[in-house]
């Protein structure tokens, strides 16, 4: 057997506390710690951390399930018979490809009214992942034309830039928070819309500091940013993945349709 070398995880949660891993917490280790800045985006040129699976975190966060003692264990390995004896599933999956089985330990609702619910509570954590994501990436291209129309180390532009650019990190690690846990929402809605609403905030802070600056510099900025999805979604990484349009999933609320239909006729002609 070959010989396992010990890897320290060294989790950003210093500040925080158990059931009080907030993302603010986790964005602040992030932000004052140099070395987790490891990738640099292209768009915006800025090194940024990443966020990966903040299950634990985002569970524990005072959600409904947590704060009644519930584990992962209870929602997603729902019991089973096999040969007249009951186990817990070790298959662990959504409850939604269970038949909701193990939701019904505690709940009396109908298959189908369990499975509305979670329906609901997820397509609306998408719709608002959808528009903080899209108002993430507007304040991102307006960050791009900004470094290319002034000089954003000048004295009299930087002080606005460099605020335009802290709510547009803010909004970021926000969007990749939210994108990268694994329940869509269900897992703490109350948090997820929060944290989304304040995504997009940060993301429309960033907008009208960056408007403001580039439009009294004689800079033209229209209302709709192209947001030129095509460029940054087709041939990716070394395997050159592109975008299925066919794959396309949208905005159930339909206000991403309404609020950026330049950019999304562009992505799906």
């Amino acid at each position: 057997m070959r010989r396992q070398r010990h890897v320290d995880v060294d989790l950003p949660w210093e500040g925080g506390q158990w059931g009080a891993l907030s993302v603010e917490t986790i964005i602040n280790n992030l932000e004052t710690n140099p070395s987790r800045l490891e990738w640099t985006q292209e768009v915006t040129g800025l090194k940024i951390a990443f966020i990966r699976h903040p299950d634990v975190e985002f569970f524990t966060a005072g959600s409904p399930h947590m704060n009644v003692g519930m584990a992962c264990n209870d929602c997603h390995m729902p019991d089973v018979k096999i040969r007249n004896r009951t186990f817990s599933s070790h298959n662990l999956m959504s409850p939604l490809k269970a038949d909701m089985a193990a939701c019904k330990r505690c709940h009396y609702d109908t298959t189908e009214e369990l499975r509305t619910t979670v329906l609901e509570i997820q397509n609306a954590n998408a719709s608002a992942l959808i528009t903080a994501g899209y108002k993430t990436a507007t304040a991102a291209k307006l960050i791009e034309l900004a470094k290319a129309s002034v000089e954003t180390s000048a004295a009299d532009v930087q002080p606005a830039y460099e605020q335009a650019v802290g709510h547009y990190r803010g909004a970021l690690y926000r969007v990749i928070f939210m994108g990268a846990e694994n329940s869509m929402g269900f897992h703490n809605p109350a948090e997820g819309q929060r944290i989304l609403a304040d995504a997009a905030a940060e993301a429309d802070a960033t907008a009208a500091i960056l408007r403001d600056l580039l439009t009294s510099r004689g800079v033209e900025v229209p209302a709709e940013v192209p947001l030129q999805l095509r460029t940054y979604l087709d041939n990716r990484g070394a395997h050159q993945k592109g975008f299925a349009a066919a794959q396309y999933i949208p905005d159930p609320a339909g206000i991403a349709q309404t609020t950026w239909p330049v950019s999304l006729a562009a992505l799906l002609q």
